[in-house]
């Protein structure tokens, strides 16, 4: 005879819904827990978290934060306000590696949760639709790889969720305060990364034009827009620390950026087809599933396509998505990760222009469960991930030869000195962060540096007057020197 309990547990843990659940948490982990917590960092991340571990032990204010104290003394890469968040993090928990990585993983955390509230807002039922979210989100390559690398990207994302909430729970609700937290994302959004951070203004602009009747939709439009504008006006021009940053950034980033130094691609047309594969595992599972719609169920092309495109909050996801992607190709500095944020609009709105649809998908992802094979493929695929996981958790991601050169040469430098480099590992901003980071060590290329000085492996440092010696050590990557600078003629032993 069953037992009944066992039986409800069998069905339930068996269900459709957990079992899409299960395999998309083995994917979430293999993507990008896992390799999140690995040890070795993406340049960018390294730079981000140095000028952060700094504003955390007091060198540097908001709006003054500083690199190392021979670069980028006055950083004004990228606007402050993930580094400020970031930092702060660190002076509550302290900076050990695994501190940013948990920083990281919170902010997923929360763009997941915001995720949902979404679904429960757009769709019915709104778990199926939470979970296909979240599937053709993975199949960007572009998505799990932010989070894994931790660019400030995936602040950006989380703000985006909870300004596309915010605006769903005005449209519901029609109160004042939807605007106000709305437009305190806007400004931290454009805190965060700028001007092309702030493209979610276009979604209630454009949903305001085609509810032009609707006297709240379009107050909010209103406001909206003005608050921006205001934002730009004060911290731009007006307010005298903003003002000077800004100007900074200007010249730093968007006038290279415009100019195309450090060009990426060679035609403008080129990031248009990169946004097409990047999104490639998105278009595959959403055109098959037209194709089979259309040839199968005798979908006709207006049902399937133009009837869907009607709906007004649909056209204004697009739109949005267009306005956070489009206009970066007016420059040939582009890396895919800089989409990842219009990339979650597109998603949401395939999701929701195109219901039917995924009703019908659903239908068979139900009947694709109910095969036993499934049922223990799954569970196995999960447990498999957690193994995995668990088993890399403690390897190197990058870096593992940089790391274990300085487990050699750190102990020998005194705390807050200047090593000395050659000119061609001076953009090596890796070796400078950890550097600062564990030392306070600064680098310096300056060829009359005395003292040590480190180079890539098998080359000699050069200088006019100087003695220089070779400290033996069994690195992998770097190979260290001492310079001794004399008032003679040149001498090397």
């Amino acid at each position: 005879m069953t037992n009944p309990i066992k039986h409800a547990f069998v069905t339930r843990f068996t269900s459709p819904v957990v079992l899409a659940g299960l395999f998309l948490a083995s994917a979430v982990l293999v993507l990008i827990v896992g390799p999140l917590f690995q040890k070795g960092s993406f340049i960018d991340a390294m730079l981000y978290k140095t000028v952060a571990f700094n504003y955390a032990i007091g060198e540097g204010s908001f709006w003054s934060m500083k690199y190392t104290n021979t670069s980028m003394t006055f950083f004004c890469e990228q606007p402050p306000f993930y580094i400020y968040a970031l930092g702060n993090f660190y002076a509550l928990f302290g900076s050990h590696f695994l501190v940013d990585r948990v920083f990281t993983f919170l902010q997923l955390c929360v763009f997941i949760f915001f995720l949902y509230r979404i679904c429960l807002k757009l769709f019915t039922p709104a778990l199926p639709f939470f979970l296909l979210n979240l599937f053709l989100l993975l199949t960007i390559q572009a998505v799990s790889w932010s989070f894994s690398n931790q660019v400030i990207e995936t602040m950006v994302l989380m703000l985006l969720a909870v300004a596309i909430d915010l605006y769903l729970g005005f449209l519901t609700n029609k109160k004042f305060m939807y605007m106000v937290w709305f437009g305190i994302i806007v400004l931290a959004l454009f805190l965060t990364k700028g001007f092309q951070s702030c493209f979610i203004v276009i979604l209630p602009l454009s949903y305001a034009v085609f509810h032009l009747r609707e006297e709240k939709v379009l107050w909010f439009a209103f406001f909206t827009s003005l608050f921006l504008l205001l934002i730009i006006v004060l911290l731009v021009f007006v307010y005298e620390p903003a003002k000077n940053w800004y100007a900074c950034y200007y010249q730093a980033r968007l006038v290279l950026t415009m100019n195309n130094v450090g060009a990426t691609t060679d035609k403008h047309y080129q990031i248009l087809i990169q946004l097409v594969m990047e999104t490639i595992g998105v278009w595959l599972v959403f055109l098959s599933l037209s194709t089979y719609l259309l040839v199968k169920k005798n979908f006709s092309v207006k049902q399937g396509i133009v009837e869907p495109m009607k709906d007004r909050f649909s056209l204004a996801l697009f739109l949005t998505f267009l306005a956070g992607s489009v206009p970066y190709t007016l420059s040939l500095v582009q890396r895919g990760f800089y989409l990842v944020p219009a990339y979650f609009c597109l998603v949401v709105f395939l999701c929701h222009a195109f219901r039917s649809h995924w009703l019908c998908f659903f239908e068979g992802m139900t009947l694709l469960s109910k095969q036993n094979w499934v049922k223990v493929l799954v569970p196995l695929i999960f447990m498999s991930s957690v193994v995995y996981s668990v088993l890399n958790i403690n390897s190197y991601k990058r870096e593992k030869e940089l790391a274990h050169d300085l487990e050699l040469i750190t102990p020998l430098l005194k705390t807050g000195s200047i090593l000395g480099i050659t000119p061609n590992v001076w953009n090596y901003f890796n070796l400078h962060s950890y550097m600062y980071m564990q030392k306070k060590i600064s680098l310096s290329a300056d060829p009359k540096h005395e003292g040590f000085v480190v180079v890539y492996k098998n080359e000699v440092p050069t200088s006019e007057r100087a003695v220089i010696r070779k400290i033996e050590l069994p690195t992998l990557e770097l190979d260290l020197y001492y310079r001794l600078v004399k008032n003679g003629p040149d001498t090397r032993r």
